[in-house]
């Protein structure tokens, strides 16, 4: 290989040979193996973080939402409005900027283009209807219920929540027809084991989860564990009458 190497040197070329070329690319490949998964991890790990910020933030505009509102949570829309919803609202008066309702590992599986295109909320902030399809949504089973009357909002007081550090605020959500790039309605969840309108476990196999009381964690198999089981087991995440 040196005689080579000198060979190579006096005629005026320092060129690879094929073997040695193919050797090369065969070490970055295998580096490249190695290495992505790691990068890949790191990057949801990221995306995870980012998103456990963004509840963050949305539980602390709902909670100036009800020091404004006698301590009342939201409706999920206001009188039976379509050109309303909580999340809207948020952004209106409490939320600087679009991105906090964007998850960015959601937004990167439902690719529709209301929710990752023309229509999103980064492209058309002040487009009502597209904060209806946010990829978080609102408890809408127990704290911003609507009645078949749409002017008498059945919503929920801050302060009768019981067990507030067990009650959901918010989670990932997502359309569960099975069609992730559905522009169905995703601001919302609502209890129950055949809803449409579910937890999303796109975090490492769990969900971020905003808390009435504030605070944000991520649940494993979320959508198991705090949506699908027996009403016994899991309503008590939902009602906030229950203990």
């Amino acid at each position: 290989m040196k005689d080579s190497l000198v060979d190579r040197q006096k005629n005026g070329s320092s060129n690879f040979t094929l073997v040695e070329l193919l050797i090369v690319i065969a070490i970055i490949a295998i580096l490249t193996s190695m290495l992505l998964p790691a990068l890949n991890k790191a990057r949801e790990k990221a995306q995870a973080s980012q998103c456990i910020n963004n509840h963050k933030n949305m539980a602390l505009a709902m909670n100036q939402y009800s020091d404004d509102y006698n301590d009342y949570f939201p409706p999920y829309i206001q009188n039976g409005s379509a050109v309303w919803n909580w999340a809207w609202e948020l952004r209106k008066d409490y939320i600087k900027t679009p991105n906090i309702f964007r998850c960015p590992t959601g937004m990167k599986l439902l690719t529709d283009s209301g929710t990752n295109g023309s229509n999103d909320i980064i492209r058309k902030p002040y487009q009502i209807s597209s904060y209806y399809n946010i990829a978080y949504g609102y408890n809408y089973s127990m704290l911003g219920d609507i009645t078949s009357t749409p002017s008498t909002p059945t919503v929920c007081k801050r302060l009768k929540v019981k067990n507030n550090s067990s009650k959901i605020l918010f989670a990932d959500s997502y359309n569960a027809t099975g069609d992730l790039l559905s522009i169905t309605n995703y601001s919302i969840i609502k209890y129950t084991a055949t809803t449409t309108v579910a937890i999303h476990d796109r975090h490492s196999g769990g969900a971020n989860i905003a808390w009435v009381d504030g605070h944000v964690s991520w649940v494993k198999q979320a959508r198991l564990n705090l949506q699908s089981g027996l009403f016994a087991t899991t309503n008590k995440y939902w009602d906030p009458t229950q203990p």
